[in-house]
C-alpha cells in the first residue's frame, strides 16, 4: 500500500512540473507568436508540439521513476 502511495505522489507531483512548464512554454509561444506575427495554423501546430513534448516527457518521467526504480 506504501508504494502504490509514493508512485501517486511521484505521478502527481511530475505532471504538475511537467504541466506548468509545458504551461509557460505555452505563453511564451503565444507572446512570440503576436510579435513575430505568424499564422493561426503554425501557431496551433506549434502549441500542438509542446503539448506531446511534455506528454513524452511525463511518460518518459514515470517510466524511470517509477517502472525501472521498482525493477531495483
Amino acid at each position: 500500500m506504501k508504494m502504490s502511495l509514493k508512485i501517486f505522489v511521484n505521478a502527481a507531483l511530475s505532471f504538475a512540473v511537467i504541466g506548468f512548464i509545458t504551461y509557460l512554454i505555452i505563453i511564451i509561444a503565444g507572446f512570440f507568436g503576436c510579435c513575430a506575427g505568424i499564422t493561426d495554423s503554425l501557431y496551433y501546430q506549434i502549441i500542438i508540439a509542446i503539448v506531446a513534448i511534455g506528454a513524452i516527457t511525463f511518460g518518459v518521467c514515470m517510466y524511470n521513476n517509477c517502472y525501472l526504480r521498482n525493477k531495483r
